[in-house]
């Protein structure tokens, strides 16, 4: 494997053991998912890495470099389909100035991803949540604590008021009526594809806080996610949710979706962007 590291490609890259990133987890990262050799909705994915970095005061570099970073990382890898992520540190402090960020990107294989899953909900909350920052303690301890009750994920809540998964979205179905928690989430790349979706699919969309027992008596539910894309979800808690033909419609949808964007081949002007 090959990885780029501010401005470079290398095969072992080595950042600073002063790198605040390592030292406090003060950066952020994004991860995309590529098909046959493009990332699917790249722009999307740079715009929330620059915005992430933004919010919690970290320099980011122009859009078309991080452009460039992911196009040199597929090509020196020779990715179809895979996972990738960026990785925007805050950089090692010197006695002459603020830090500079490093940038790295890497590309790694994409898991084996259940058809179904079951959660729990743990009462927490990620801080700086419209950030997705390299601080993920609560995310791991919540992931730790689903693996320990025998769940595939950890959906966070406050009170009753249902947020989001630790690498997700949640979606309540309830008739026509399609809801998503917008307040204190990380607004997910394939989460808005969703929503841009449910229209073709004769549904009305509701972005607002989502009652955790409104999600049990929900039509269907559903998570989303770069990664494992869309997958329902028949468990919370140990109560069965019902699954329908609705979340498989959004799967098929989603799959056409990626298939025209990639085969239309929308990232081709972000490589001109980035001059390659």
């Amino acid at each position: 494997m090959r990885f780029f590291l501010n401005g470079r490609t290398v095969d072992s890259p080595q950042i600073s053991a002063l790198d605040e990133g390592l030292l406090y987890g003060y950066g952020v990262y994004d991860t995309l998912r590529v098909y046959s050799g493009v990332a699917f909705r790249q722009e999307e994915h740079v715009c929330r890495l620059v915005q992430s970095a933004e919010k919690i005061r970290v320099t980011a570099p122009s859009g078309a470099k991080i452009h460039a970073a992911i196009l040199k990382t597929i090509r020196a890898n020779n990715i179809n389909d895979a996972a990738l992520r960026i990785i925007l540190t805050a950089g090692a402090k010197s006695d002459w100035g603020d830090a500079t960020p490093s940038l790295l990107v890497m590309a790694k294989p994409l898991g084996l991803f259940k058809s179904s899953f079951k959660a729990i909900s743990v009462p927490f909350h990620r801080d700086v949540a419209q950030a997705k920052t390299l601080n993920c303690l609560t995310s791991v301890l919540a992931r730790k604590r689903a693996a320990e009750a025998g769940a595939d994920e950890a959906i966070f809540r406050i009170g009753r008021s249902v947020l989001e998964g630790t690498t997700c979205n949640v979606f309540s179905l309830r008739g026509d009526v399609l809801s998503t928690p917008k307040d204190g989430v990380l607004e997910g790349v394939t989460r808005n594809v969703v929503l841009e979706l449910a229209p073709s699919l004769g549904l009305k969309t509701i972005q607002c806080p989502l009652n955790y027992d409104t999600l049990l008596q929900s039509d269907e539910a559903f998570i989303t996610s770069t990664l494992k894309e869309i997958i329902p979800m028949h468990e919370l808690d140990g109560k069965t949710l019902k699954t329908g033909p609705v979340t498989a419609k959004f799967q098929t949808a989603f799959s056409d979706l990626v298939k025209r964007e990639i085969a239309n081949g929308k990232n081709q002007g972000i490589a001109k962007k980035a001059n390659l």
